[in-house]
């Protein structure tokens, strides 16, 4: 894997000295907003599953599984762990996400608002609590998957920041 950025670096910091962590995964340790920006994108579970085994196939002590969704039994989110440690990835449609997509909108950049006030789908991915901080590389090769695709706006709903500057 490559070297983390430096910004990656302050950011994962502020996330650890703010005590972001919470306990078990409902409280999970943060999550992150992805907004599909394209209506063009072809973007979907298996399209995840498939780019995530293979970015972190090189990790020692990975897996990959489906499971349950824990809200909705007809649909499956995206299983990654090492060791005990986990991330979560789901996939999601609907007005639920337009909703969010409003609210995440008033952090944008005021040509950026209403275009993304429209997205209705999206990637929403969970991290596991990490208090030894023993999965902070992991935590940074997510984030710069998920930078990598350029179909993809990056939201920390716990700072109300995008993380993908160049989008907004």
């Amino acid at each position: 894997m490559n070297e983390p950025p430096s910004d990656w670096i302050l950011y994962i910091s502020r996330i650890l000295f703010f005590g972001v962590f919470k306990d078990s995964w409902y409280n999970m340790a943060f999550s992150l907003h992805c907004l599909i920006s394209s209506q063009e994108s072809n973007l979907n579970i298996s399209l995840l599953e498939n780019e995530l085994r293979e970015y972190f196939s090189r990790t020692s002590e990975f897996d990959l599984s489906y499971e349950e969704h824990p809200f909705d039994p007809t649909k499956q989110n995206i299983l990654l762990t090492w060791d005990s440690w986990w991330i979560r990835v789901f996939f999601e449609t609907g007005s639920m996400v337009q909703d969010d997509s409003r609210e995440i909108s008033k952090f944008a950049k005021t040509e950026d608002a209403l275009a993304i006030s429209s997205i209705n789908r999206r990637v929403r991915v969970l991290f596991g609590n990490d208090d030894k901080q023993a999965y902070t590389s992991h935590i940074i090769w997510m984030h710069e998957y998920l930078e990598s695709r350029p179909d993809l706006i990056v939201f920390d709903p716990q700072q109300n920041i995008f993380l993908n500057s160049s989008s907004v």
